[in-house]
């Protein structure tokens, strides 16, 4: 596999990807994910992130957002693979890409999963990430507060320290 960069191009797959996993978030955050499709589709990929598709031997299998918040720290925004291509080893490998892609500068690698999703955490920690914060209040002044615009509703902080 590998990371590559999305162009807008890549908006119909990147609105597929939301909208495949959508049933397995509906019930914690409902209409969220045919927002974030419905986004792409009109108004482009975000450009608060560097949106990568991860593409595998045979096509693009999902898609990340990756963001370098400082020259120390870096922020996973978003990891979604199509539900026909987890569970195979893409998403630990897609994490390692994304870790290797970070600035050689960057100490953390941080994310939030929602506290409900039990299934994220657990394939996050399994990868080496651990509980950084456990609300949101501990999140926004993480670092002395770089993700105070990033934080989601009702989402833990997870880590992991690269260097």
């Amino acid at each position: 596999m590998r990371l590559v960069a999305a162009t807008d191009a890549d908006r119909a797959f990147v609105a597929r990807v939301w909208r495949a996993v959508a049933p397995r978030y509906e019930p914690l955050l409902p209409g969220a994910f045919e927002a974030e499709a419905r986004a792409v589709e009109r108004q482009g990929l975000s450009s608060r992130y560097e949106t990568l598709l991860l593409d595998g031997a045979d096509g693009p299998v999902g898609f990340a957002g990756l963001a370098t918040l400082t020259p120390r720290h870096a922020y996973l925004a978003q990891l979604y693979l199509l539900p026909e291509r987890q569970r195979v080893g893409h998403g630990s490998e897609a994490l390692r890409l994304l870790e290797g892609r970070v600035p050689v500068t960057t100490e953390a690698l941080v994310l939030h999963v929602h506290r409900d999703a039990g299934w994220a955490r657990r394939f996050y920690e399994k990868n080496g990430y651990g509980l950084v914060a456990a609300d949101e209040d501990g999140s926004r002044a993480w670092a002395g507060g770089l993700l105070a615009g990033w934080t989601p509703a009702s989402t833990l902080l997870l880590g992991r320290a690269l260097r």
